[in-house]
């Protein structure tokens, strides 16, 4: 035998050890990134490893498959649902779009914004860190922004879902100081239909950073421009805000919804007196209708 022979069977060995060992590896590392959220993830978790190991789920709700790898579908002998045109639920799981808004309509937004921004107060109710939240009344101008007709058809337009509206839940402005962040998480269900959260950059600091985890398992970093919109959908994908090392990343957090059939979450994240009072200002301006 040749030389040749040696090292071509000595190639083979190891390219198949490493499609073993890296399928393995990769497999792990989809489903520690999904155990990095915190409470009220483990479902989730169960759900996934479920079908990593072949096993049946128990509920086969689209809205369960859908965010199942389709990669960890085949291995379990399942077949993913079909791509439905023009459907947000199948592109990717993170929409980043620059330049959102026209010049005027922007600058608009940050000089409504502007007074508000020190009004915050202490998130203490989610994953984030050193970051203030400030509920728009419902009533403001930002809102009604919001609720304009330029957002809401620009909103259809990008997911291709024409019944989305505005959400009867309230914007907020929050802020990230130096060295606030927030950590691994997924946006609470708040609606029977998923909701789209929407995340507009108003400031943000030459390093400041958002990442998120694609279905693959794969990590993706993005950083957002003033005038940039990140869209996500409850349930969607694991993405955390890195540090902020320097300056103020200010960004409007706002939701649209298909329904306003309210899941538990809706009445836990109002469950404050800021939520109350919001609500009772929103039934008096009667914005929402459904």
């Amino acid at each position: 035998m040749n030389k040749n022979w040696f090292i071509g069977v000595a190639v083979m060995v190891f390219l198949a050890f490493l499609v073993v060992f890296g399928s393995n590896q990769h497999e792990q590392e989809i489903i520690m990134s999904f155990e990095r959220r915190g409470d009220g993830a483990e479902n989730n978790v169960l759900e996934r490893a479920l079908v990593l190991y072949g096993k049946v789920l128990e509920k086969e709700e689209e809205e369960s498959i859908e965010q199942i790898p389709p990669a960890l579908l085949e291995k379990a002998g399942r077949v993913p649902p079909p791509p439905v045109e023009n459907s947000f639920l199948f592109r990717p799981l993170v929409y980043h779009e620059e330049g959102f808004l026209p010049k005027k309509v922007f600058s608009q937004l940050m000089e409504a914004a502007a007074p508000l921004t020190a009004k915050g107060t202490s998130d203490v109710y989610t994953a984030a860190h050193k970051r203030t939240n400030y509920m728009i009344p419902a009533g403001h101008e930002i809102t009604k922004l919001v609720m304009g007709k330029y957002f809401i058809e620009k909103i259809r337009q990008i997911t291709g879902e024409n019944d989305l509206r505005p959400a009867d839940f309230p914007s907020e402005l929050r802020v990230y100081t130096t060295g606030a962040s927030m950590d691994w998480h997924r946006d609470y269900q708040l609606y029977r239909n998923r909701q789209h959260e929407m995340v507009l950059t108003l400031s943000n600091p030459a390093k400041g950073v958002t990442e998120y985890i694609d279905r693959q398992g794969f990590s993706h970093k993005i950083k957002t421009k003033p005038n940039s919109l990140l869209i996500l959908r409850s349930g969607g994908c694991d993405h955390r805000v890195l540090p902020i090392d320097e300056g103020t990343r200010t960004i409007l957090k706002f939701v649209y919804t298909r329904d306003f059939t309210k899941a538990p979450g809706y009445y836990n994240y109002l469950n404050t007196k800021d939520g109350q009072d919001w609500l009772d200002e929103a039934k008096n301006q009667q914005l929402y209708t459904e």
